[in-house]
C-alpha cells in the first residue's frame, strides 16, 4: 500500500488534512507501523472511526488489488476470506 494522497472514506484530498489511523490500535500488543496496519483518513472519518461510527474492516487482496473496506456501524458486515501480504514477506490468510 502506498502512502495515501486521499481520505481512504471519503476521498478527501486535503494532504495537511490526512491522518494515519492504526487498524489494529496501538494498544494491542499486535499493533504495528507497518503499511498493512495504517490507512490515511481525514481528521473527521478519523474521529468517526474513534466514535465506532464508522467500523474499519482493513486492507484485502482483491483482483483489482489491495483494496481498503470499511462500513458503517448500522450495516451488516461482509464476510470476506482473503490473503494479506506483509511488507515482511508473511502473508496472513482472513
Amino acid at each position: 500500500m502506498k502512502k495515501a494522497d486521499k481520505c481512504e472514506i471519503c476521498g478527501l484530498q486535503e494532504k495537511s488534512a490526512l491522518h494515519s489511523h492504526h487498524i489494529i490500535p496501538r494498544c494491542d500488543e499486535r499493533s504495528t507501523n507497518t503499511p498493512e496496519n495504517l490507512v490515511s483518513v481525514c481528521a473527521s472519518c478519523h474521529q468517526l472511526i474513534h466514535k465506532s461510527e464508522i467500523i474499519v474492516e482493513g486492507w484485502f487482496l482483491t483482483s483489482s488489488g489491495m483494496k481498503f473496506f470499511w462500513r458503517r456501524k448500522e450495516e451488516r458486515p461482509i464476510i470476506r476470506i482473503g490473503i494479506i501480504f506483509k511488507s515482511d514477506g508473511k502473508v496472513d490468510i482472513l
